[in-house]
């Protein structure tokens, strides 16, 4: 009976065996199924990600020629501030040269009408002396 105790208990032991395989291939297809779902998010997340990084290098790409044209356009105002800080400077220096004409024109105007009041003054003179030798009047 030993032989039919030992055939038995090897029976029971092989399906113990067995059990424990089917246990742990339940186990791993588990395993699988969760790793596949797992696979299935991260590639949507790739995705999701890959578009995102695509819309972003978009938003770069345009935000990298909205600065190119303002940083060309500051660089042209940049020379025409210059052109026109050097223009306001030879103004200025015309208006200076001006005024300075200017006075001295008034200057000379002044001195013009001195002068002309004087000699009016001394002609009126001479005219009244004329006159005073012509009328006989000795005051």
């Amino acid at each position: 009976m030993t032989n039919a105790n030992n055939g038995n208990s090897n029976s029971q032991e092989v399906y113990a065996i067995l059990a424990e395989l089917a246990r742990k291939q339940l186990q791993t297809e588990n395993n699988l199924q969760r790793t596949q779902e797992q696979i299935e998010r991260t590639q949507m997340q790739i995705d999701a990600t890959t578009q995102q990084l695509s819309a972003t290098q978009y938003e770069v790409e345009s935000l990298t020629n909205d600065v190119s044209r303002v940083l060309g356009r500051s660089a042209i105002l940049d020379d025409v501030l210059l052109e026109m800080r050097d223009t306001n400077q030879a103004m200025q220096a015309n208006f200076e040269r001006h005024l300075q004409n200017f006075e001295r024109h008034i200057e000379n105007y002044e001195e013009h009408k001195r002068t002309t009041n004087a000699a009016l003054n001394s002609l009126e003179a001479i005219n009244l002396r004329l006159i005073q030798i012509i009328t006989g009047d000795q005051n």
